[in-house]
């Protein structure tokens, strides 16, 4: 499918990216139309024009968690961060409505092909398909077209500021900003009976406001406002006004409260800082409200992706029941939004929209229907179907027809016979009887851009190369241009309907049909968007007839099969290549056999030969099992990794150590976007958002980057399918979970490695070099000095952290029992009586006799070093901080070592060299079941108020 992209350079995209799915109790919506928020998406596409210093003074506090973090990883891994963020797509769009084509098995509102509006700046892109939680979708009533139904975010917005005015019937309100949501406010205040003054200095906008309902309009430039507001008021001042502007200015705010009546409301919407004047507003006692977003709900995670509504009985208008008064007003028609639409564009054509926002009001996106690159729902739970009915696939005899043999024999080319030489945008030379190389691929197989620029630089080529071509010359294009282009279409762009079996095999059919009539069918395979394949003609019939009768049978077919649009399927234009001798035979074949592993595939694919033509040798094609890769594969020898969750840490702290030192699989994350910014960046063969297809897959490692919550039921499912499993820490949140997963390591093939990565810290490998040789028990001593959780941070939802004790402070139990071996009783307390506690010190006891003081701490000042520890053994003492830079005071000297790593880069190489075979499994999954036990412990310590042992 197609979704808006956009980069923090300013670039806007158009990208081909997976299918999202079905969020829990949240349905699958295919987009009809969405609207851009003017003024909220031309803010984003500024800030991203900006230089790195402009941003820089726009985000300060952004520039504050850089200088943190480098204090805590160093400059390398903060700057490493900062990259990863600035070159990482973010998506645009919060508005939108469309048809449910798939509904998780918690939700019971929606069925397939309702119609619904959406919402969400998290989940309501500008995209052809959006999953999105129940709580952010509300149905679509008769009477209400898919154009309106789109704006209903948008009008919430308004709605929730008109709700913080409490303006009465007959209320004088002061409207100022006539964007989008001004606009929008004013016409819901004309529907509950209030009377509305608009302020803008946008005479085109004003007119437009009494198209809205405004009963007087005032333009700064021209008349004072006050005056106004005076003559308009007979002195008293307007009851309420609704600031709908940006920026920092004190203007607005100050014009506000001057023309408020005395204990008037001054809402402000958006983002505008509001300085005020205090005497003045004290004087008049005025209240200033906030209006956030679309009503209550909004920014709580338990609602608005939990599903927890409020009861209707203590909060009346939730963000959910704010979207269904606004689409009843559209259905009555009190909500009349065609003044406000000032353009309506096709999706394909949004790009040129964004650099002319600042004339624009409200800007519908149309859809349109079957241009998604996705295939249609048919099945019950309105995911694509498995496989469609073979009945509608056409049997290909299979490939043996073999006439005589000199006409399977291979024939080289020879510059000196006739050539006939076929040109459309490209040269092919055909030769009777010669075997040629093909490619053949997907209309969408290449971005046009990209195709653009190819076209370009061969052009300038072919004025310099000018034909006919000597066979040093042909190979140095096919060097230049060919090859390229092969390259692009292993990256599997596009809507890739060759990696589905029956489409796949539909086109394997087809090629096998006249084999041994019409021509000699070699080596082929079928790649997730492209075909390469030898070819023989026999007789009269040219490859150009052959290629023809190909794409169109298959085409007509495929388009039949997945009801798609009347748009091309495959390109126009083929690739092929004459070969000249037997050695360029061996190498095509070669080459066919080695494109999956070569593209990373670990499976969507189809390798095989028809008849084969016979080289003087008298050898044929070994014909390769449907998405079989080499046997390597398949005994491991070569493992194949999928990433479910590649966050910023991620992307930061643990892919880059595995870039090009392992073939990496598919990626899933929980949005298309960033699924294939993943998988462009650091070469995924795949990318999806359902962790399902992981499971499918072959492949025999897989490591979890996901939130907290959802790593033990992963960790369960690539046990059951075999797999070597790393999961970032913690393990699991739960006693249960821990047990279940005993269960199933006691009967699974793989294994499972916890990202404890302060046991690989080079300090921590010095540190334990020097007390290897230090008999008798130790202390350790252990300060994190964690700060403050910002209440936004998705830790404070302990549904999905399980809280920072468990979800963070494990990491250093775990360094403690890395150190001092097998903990025996843990005695911890926390500061105060919280119901979750984010500080915790706790002592802890080990069986040699061994003691450890772990203090987690949230009431630090940041300028004090985040991770400090002592280590206390007969005699000696070892001091390190932040695992930089490390002490070892021994026979009264002092001895300084320096480091730049927290143990990422060596955890990673660790897991590597066993998934390889070369090195036994780095943390044995003992190891981690003993810290998590521990962690629980400590939890359990907390809540009870004594001493656990373990």
């Amino acid at each position: 499918m197609k979704q808006l992209a956009q980069y923090q350079d300013g670039r806007l995209e158009l990208q081909d990216v997976p299918v999202p799915v079905p969020p829990p109790g949240g349905i699958l919506v295919r987009t009809t139309c969405s609207v851009i928020s003017p003024g909220t998406e031309r803010m984003k596409v500024e800030q991203a024009r900006m230089s790195l210093l402009q941003k820089a003074k726009a985000r300060p506090d952004q520039v504050k968690k850089v200088i943190d973090t480098a204090k805590t990883l160093g400059w390398k891994a903060a700057l490493e961060k900062v990259r990863n963020r600035l070159e990482s797509p973010t998506p645009l769009g919060y508005s939108a409505a469309g048809v449910v084509v798939a509904v998780d098995e918690l939700n019971s509102r929606f069925r397939v092909g309702d119609r619904v509006a959406c919402g969400g700046a998290e989940c309501a892109f500008h995209a052809e398909m959006i999953a999105v939680p129940d709580l952010l979708v509300a149905p679509v009533p008769e009477g209400v077209e898919d154009w309106q139904a789109a704006y209903t975010t948008l009008a919430s917005i308004s709605m929730q500021a008109v709700r913080q005015a409490e303006a009465r019937l007959g209320d004088r309100v002061m409207v100022m900003g006539h964007g989008l949501v001004g606009l929008l406010a004013t016409s819901l205040l004309k529907a509950s009976g209030a009377r509305v003054l608009a302020v803008d200095f946008i005479s085109s906008r004003l007119q437009t406001a009494l198209a809205m309902g405004a009963e007087r309009v005032v333009n700064p430039a021209e008349t004072r406002v006050e005056d106004m507001v005076r003559e308009w008021t007979s002195g008293h001042g307007v009851d309420a006004v609704i600031i709908c502007v940006g920026g920092k200015s004190s203007g607005p705010a100050d014009q506000a409260i001057a023309c408020l009546r005395d204990r008037g409301v001054m809402v402000i919407t958006g983002i505008y800082d509001a300085e005020l004047s205090w005497k003045t507003a004290y004087m008049k006692d005025i209240q200033v409200r906030y209006s956030r977003s679309y009503g209550p709900g909004r920014y709580d995670p338990q609602y608005e992706w939990g599903g927890k509504d409020y009861p209707i009985g203590y909060v009346r208008w939730t963000e959910n029941r704010n979207f269904e008064a606004c689409l009843e007003l559209m259905r009555t028609g009190q909500l009349d939004l065609r003044p406000v639409t000032t353009r309506r564009v096709s999706f394909g054509d949004v790009l040129d929209v964004y650099n002319k926002l600042e004339s624009e009001l409200g800007v519908v996106i149309e859809y349109a229907a079957g241009r998604t690159g996705i295939l249609p729902v048919t099945s019950d739970a309105g995911i694509l179907p498995a496989n469609q009915e073979p009945s509608r696939m056409p049997d290909a005899p299979a490939s043996g027809r073999m006439p005589d043999p000199q006409a399977r024999a291979f024939v080289p080319f020879d510059p000196a016979r006739k050539t006939d030489k076929a040109r459309r945008h490209l040269l092919h030379w055909e030769q009777e009887g010669v075997t040629q190389f093909v490619t053949f691929r997907q209309a969408d197989a290449i971005a046009q851009e990209k195709l653009d620029l190819w076209h370009r630089e061969r052009d300038a080529w072919l004025r310099d190369h000018p034909q006919p071509w000597d066979f040093e010359t042909e190979e140095m294009y096919h060097r230049l241009f060919s090859e390229r282009l092969e390259a692009w279409l292993d990256q599997g762009a596009g809507s890739c309907l060759l990696a589905r079996e029956d489409a796949a095999h539909l086109v394997e059919n087809a090629m096998r049909h006249f084999d041994g009539e019409r021509y000699i069918l070699d080596a082929y395979v079928i790649m997730p968007n492209h075909v390469h394949v030898i070819i023989k003609p026999i007789g009269e019939h040219t490859l150009s007839d052959i290629m023809h009768s190909w794409k169109s049978f298959t085409s007509r077919e495929i388009k039949k099969a997945y009801d798609l649009n009347d748009g091309p399927f495959w390109q126009a234009e083929r690739f092929d290549h004459a070969l000249r001798s037997e050695a360029s035979l061996a190498a095509k074949r070669e080459y066919i056999q080695q494109n999956p592993v070569k593209a990373k595939l670990a499976g969507r694919f189809r390798i095989g030969c028809g008849g084969g033509v016979v080289s003087s040798t008298g050898i044929l094609p070994v014909s390769g099992d449907s998405g079989i890769l080499p046997a390597t594969l398949a005994t491991g020898e070569t493992p194949v990794l999928h990433v479910i969750g590649a966050g910023n840490f991620a992307r930061t702290m643990l892919l880059p150590h595995l870039k090009g030192k392992i073939t990496l699989g598919t990626i899933v994350n929980a949005t298309g976007l960033s699924a294939r910014h993943v998988k462009e960046k650091f070469g995924f063969s795949t990318a999806e958002t359902d962790a399902a297809k992981v499971f499918e897959n072959n492949g025999n490692a897989v490591m979890i980057g996901t939130r907290h919550h959802l790593h033990a039921p992963l960790v369960l499912k690539a046990l059951q399918s075999g797999k070597h499993t790393f999961v970032e820490k913690p393990l699991c949140l739960t006693r249960e979970e821990l047990s279940q997963i005993d269960e199933a390591m006691s009967s699974s093939t793989g294994s499972v490695m916890v990202g404890f990565n302060r046991r690989f810290a080079p300090a921590t490998v010095a540190m334990m070099q020097t007390l290897q040789h230090i008999p008798g028990p130790k202390t350790l001593a252990f300060q994190v000095n964690a700060g403050v959780l910002a209440p936004d941070h998705w830790y404070a939802n302990v549904e999905e952290s399980g809280g920072r004790v468990l979800g963070e402070a494990c990491h250093f139990f775990d360094f403690a029992c890395h150190v001092l071996g097998r903990p025996v009783k843990v005695t911890a307390q926390t500061v105060g009586r919280p119901a979750v506690p984010d500080s915790v010190t706790a002592q802890i006891e080990f069986a040699d006799g061994s003691a450890a003081q772990i203090v987690y701490s949230a009431e630090g000042d940041s300028a004090f070093p985040k991770e400090s520890f002592r280590v206390f053994a007969n005699g000696s003492v070892i001091e390190c901080e932040n695992f930089m830079r490390l002490s070892i005071f021994q026979n009264r000297k002092q001895t300084v070592k320096k480091f730049a790593s927290k143990g990422h880069a060596e955890e990673m190489a660790a897991w590597l060299a066993f998934l390889k075979g070369g090195s036994p499994h780095p943390v044995p999954y003992e190891q981690a079941r003993q810290s998590m036990r521990l962690t629980f412990a400590v939890l359990e310590s907390i809540r009870e108020g004594r001493g656990v042992a373990l």
